[in-house]
């Protein structure tokens, strides 16, 4: 998945979560409940781009002021991955329609994500 614009470079490669209706959706809490497995991604950044040692993440739920996400993920590096990587387990606090700002230094992006209800 390619955050918005595509020219910031940062892409999410899935571990979790799942494609539906052409947008990423993972579920609330951040566990498959099918799976018990945690709703990983990993986030790259391409190497030609200049980048901080963290990526923040802040993101609101549409249609609400008042609830929000946010987390610092750390890079690590990885001989297996190209450029600058952050990986996050995504465990949005409710179900809903969310807009996520992903930032690294001067790079900043926009995802789009559904929480899914953890049944």
């Amino acid at each position: 998945m390619a955050g918005s614009p595509r020219t910031s470079g940062l892409i999410g490669v899935l571990f979790g979560g799942e494609v539906v209706n052409g947008r990423l959706a993972v579920y609330a809490g951040g566990v498959n409940p099918g799976t018990r497995g945690n709703e990983k991604i990993l986030w790259i950044v391409s190497k030609r781009k200049h980048v901080g040692p963290r990526l923040a993440i802040s993101g609101r739920k549409e249609g609400s002021t008042a609830v929000t996400y946010r987390r610092r993920l750390a890079a690590t590096g990885s001989a297996q991955v190209p450029g600058y990587n952050y990986p996050s387990i995504l465990d949005l606090p409710v179900p809903g329609c969310w807009k996520l700002t992903l930032r690294t230094a001067k790079i900043s992006a926009t995802v789009s994500v559904l929480a899914q209800v953890a049944h």
